[in-house]
């Protein structure tokens, strides 16, 4: 049976080829559409997403950084002050609540931001070790108040290596965790 053949027993297929052949760019056409707008929210979606996280990121990263410049502005500031030879124990006192107050703007930044940037970072399937981080700074803190109550008398200059130690050790673990945001910084590229 050849097609004429099966027109003249069943016309009804005839009428739904016709039909169809009109039909079917329209419909492959709409189908395209749908698909292209159903991809491109998925797209749009993937991508603020990572650009979220690429922000968050960024703001920890720079809160690190902050937190290292509170380290190094206390640490030199209280080098200066026990470097001092002669001075006035009520000048020193003064000049240390400098270092106390850089040390609560620290400890502040750290008590308002640690728990907030932690959970983002943990959203995102990234641990930067905040507890290691927070431990540290407060064991810095801690080592900075010794050294001075230690060195407020004496004309001793072995305050400078414990300042340091103080600042390589704060540094290590604060070098770490910039190094696990940086790789998952990296991740996303």
């Amino acid at each position: 049976m050849n097609y004429q053949e099966l027109i003249i027993v069943y016309p009804w297929i005839d009428i739904a080829m016709e039909m169809f052949k009109g039909i079917m760019p329209s419909t492959i056409a709409l189908f395209a559409i749908f698909l292209t707008h159903f991809f491109t929210k998925k797209r749009e979606l993937l991508f603020k997403k990572k650009s979220m996280k690429i922000d968050y990121l960024e703001k920890i990263l720079n809160w690190i950084h902050e937190m290292q410049d509170y380290i190094l502005e206390s640490s030199f500031t209280l080098e200066k002050i026990l470097e001092k030879k002669g001075q006035n124990p009520a000048e020193k006192v003064k000049e240390y609540n400098k270092v106390i107050e850089i040390i609560n703007r620290m400890q502040k930044s750290v008590t308002i931001w640690s728990n907030t940037y932690d959970k983002i970072a943990k959203s995102f399937g990234c641990d930067f070790q905040i507890e290691l981080l927070k431990k540290s700074l407060d064991d810095y803190s801690n080592q900075l108040d010794y050294i001075y109550n230690k060195y407020f008398a004496d004309d001793d200059e072995a305050f400078t290596d414990e300042i340091n130690d103080a600042m390589i050790a704060v540094n290590r673990n604060i070098n770490e965790s910039i190094s696990i945001l940086v790789k998952e910084y990296n991740r996303l590229f």
